[in-house]
């Protein structure tokens, strides 16, 4: 059985405005190892290994994917780009307009224009 706490650091881009940021992840690990020789069909969640020498790369690598989010943030009040020019929105404001709708829908626009 192994049972160890793993440290990364993950070089990443923000989810929202896109700039190369670096996050240090934390996560467990506990994994069953076993010899080929006294593997059974029950033991379908562990290692196997050969030999006296475990690696433990597979195990390792297998929880670093179960553990990650699906996105990062440079910070929590990212402002992200601009739809249109594509401007780092953190590094100030770029001067499109702000009622800016979507082409795909417009329809819809003028349609709620026409309710009120």
């Amino acid at each position: 059985m192994l049972r160890t706490d793993a440290e990364v650091t993950l070089l990443t881009e923000c989810a929202r405005c896109l700039k190369d940021i670096s996050v240090k992840e934390t996560f467990p690990i506990e994994e069953s190892f076993i010899r080929s020789d006294e593997a059974s069909p029950e033991d379908e969640d562990a290692y196997i290994f050969d030999g006296g020498t475990i690696t433990v790369d597979d195990a390792v690598r297998d929880n670093l994917f179960m553990n990650i989010k699906g996105r990062y943030l440079c910070s929590e009040d990212c402002r992200g780009i601009c739809p249109q020019c594509g401007k780092n929105l953190n590094d100030g404001e770029c001067g499109c307009e702000s009622e800016f709708i979507d082409p795909r829908w417009a329809g819809l626009a003028d349609l709620m224009k026409k309710d009120q």
